[in-house]
């Protein structure tokens, strides 16, 4: 990789954390530009969860000096999240880097698709539906799945 390419990365990193500090969907914006910089699809997914991975330490270490953090319920959250993560990341690294090299470009065109149109969620209806509990062993290792073996669009 030339260090053009790689000064781009670079710039491209630098915006898409700056993008996803503020809004979320900085992997919109990575996984997209090193696919485009010809990285195999395994390592630009892995790539991706890097940087996702510093930022939600960032983000932890920087709630939990604010004390805004429920441990107690965080921690069911943290674990079946974790278990579902690094299933779907040891699914995606047995799958054929053929198949992937077709099917990434497609799952980041439906996510981008689904975002632009999805109607966004007002604040009465954010409100609690189900326990932390039922959450934590259904839809937090949903999530974690999905984001273990793709990830954007998961924050």
């Amino acid at each position: 990789m030339s260090w053009d390419v790689i000064g781009m990365l670079a710039l491209v990193a630098f915006c898409a954390g700056f993008f996803d500090a503020i809004a979320g969907g900085g992997g919109l914006i990575t996984l997209p530009a090193l696919l485009l910089a010809s990285v195999d699809p395994i390592s630009a997914i892995a790539t991706n969860k890097f940087q996702a991975a510093s930022a939600t330490i960032s983000a932890t270490v920087t709630f939990a000096r604010k004390g805004m953090i429920e441990w107690r319920d965080g921690r069911f959250l943290a674990i079946s999240g974790f278990i579902g993560g690094a299933s779907g990341a040891l699914l995606v690294s047995s799958i054929d880097q053929r198949y992937l090299e077709v099917c990434v470009p497609i799952m980041l065109i439906l996510v981008a698709i689904y975002f632009t149109f999805s109607p966004k969620l007002a604040n009465e209806t954010r409100r609690k539906r189900i326990g932390i509990l039922v959450f934590s062993f259904t839809v937090a290792p949903i999530l974690g799945f999905y984001d273990g073996i793709f990830g954007p669009g998961v924050g």
